[in-house]
C-alpha cells in the first residue's frame, strides 16, 4: 500500500504525520530568516516531539497544518491517537528524543 493511500479518516488503525506540518515559519517568515525549510532550524522538533508522544501516550493533540498551497500555518487539526503513526517527511529521526 502507498502512504498516499492512507488519507485521514479512511483507516481507524494508522495516522500519517507529515513534518512539513511543523514548519517553524511561514514562507513570509522564512523570507526573512532567509533560511529554507530544509533547514532543521526552520522546524519546530519541539513541538513535534511533544506531540509524538501524546499520540503513544494515547492522547489527542491538535497538530499544526502548513499549507503548500499559499505557505501559511493554517489553523490546527484535531488528530485522535491510533495503533500505528507513521511520521514522514525530512528530518523524522532529527531529533534524538524522538528515536527513542
Amino acid at each position: 500500500m502507498q502512504l498516499d493511500a492512507l488519507k485521514p479518516g479512511e483507516n481507524d488503525q494508522t495516522t500519517v504525520i507529515c513534518l512539513d506540518d511543523f514548519h517553524l515559519n511561514d514562507r513570509a517568515g522564512r523570507k526573512v530568516t532567509k533560511l529554507t525549510a530544509l533547514n532543521p532550524l526552520e522546524n519546530d522538533f519541539d513541538t513535534m516531539y511533544d506531540q509524538l508522544k501524546q499520540l503513544k501516550e494515547g492522547k489527542t493533540i491538535s497538530k499544526p497544518i502548513y499549507n503548500h498551497v499559499n505557505g501559511t500555518l493554517d489553523t490546527p487539526e484535531t488528530i485522535e491517537p491510533t495503533p500505528i503513526v507513521i511520521v514522514e517527511g525530512l528530518h523524522p529521526m532529527y531529533d534524538s528524543r524522538v528515536r527513542d
